[in-house]
């Protein structure tokens, strides 16, 4: 199997291989990952469509590089707009499982 180099020399061709197969290998027995997935999937095509624009941090208001944040996988369309370090934030204070 070829080993090359796809994102600033970090990661080989096979590391993205097993990623993929992990992924592939959770999605079938996991639901709750493949409901994430299925909202995460529409939120990136409804952005680059231009049905959601993309707005300012909600918290701290800092444009540019902002993420999507679901509050809710089950309303895939019902997104927050964090900066990073905001977005981190929340996670760091969200419960995990």
């Amino acid at each position: 199997m070829q080993q090359w180099y796809y994102t600033s020399g970090k990661k080989t061709y096979k590391d993205m291989e097993k990623t993929r197969a992990r992924d592939r290998a959770r999605y079938a027995n996991d639901p709750e990952f493949r409901k994430k997935k299925r909202a995460r999937t529409l939120a990136r095509q409804e952005v680059r469509r231009g049905r959601i624009d993309i707005e300012p941090c909600t918290l701290c208001g800092e444009g540019g590089d902002n993420v999507i944040h679901h509050n809710d996988y089950n309303l895939p369309r019902d997104i927050t707009w964090l900066c990073p370090p905001c977005h981190n934030a929340i996670h760091a204070t969200l419960p995990t499982f």
